[in-house]
């Protein structure tokens, strides 16, 4: 019985001991999770970001923009020759 005791107490210093690095890993593993959260939002609006310049600046226009674009100027060339 006598052993039991003494493991018991030996179990629960070596536990008090474990309390502060646990504590402090915890924290670290919360500031890191944060900032990776924050990385995880900053990432989404520069894709926006990117997503927006692109459309704005792209030279060449997308395959769906140019036929629209061609749709547009065959109507246009349409309603001016039946506007003369």
């Amino acid at each position: 019985m006598h052993m039991h005791l003494v493991f018991l107490t030996c179990l629960a210093e070596r536990n008090t001991s474990l309390q502060e690095p646990l504590s402090r890993t915890r924290a670290e593993t919360q500031a890191a999770f944060d900032e990776a959260r924050g990385l995880e939002a900053r990432w989404a609006a520069l894709e926006r970001e990117q997503r927006e310049l692109y459309q704005v600046r792209s030279p060449a226009p997308h395959p769906w923009q140019a036929t629209h674009i061609s749709f547009d100027l065959s109507n246009y060339r349409d309603t001016l020759k039946a506007s003369s």
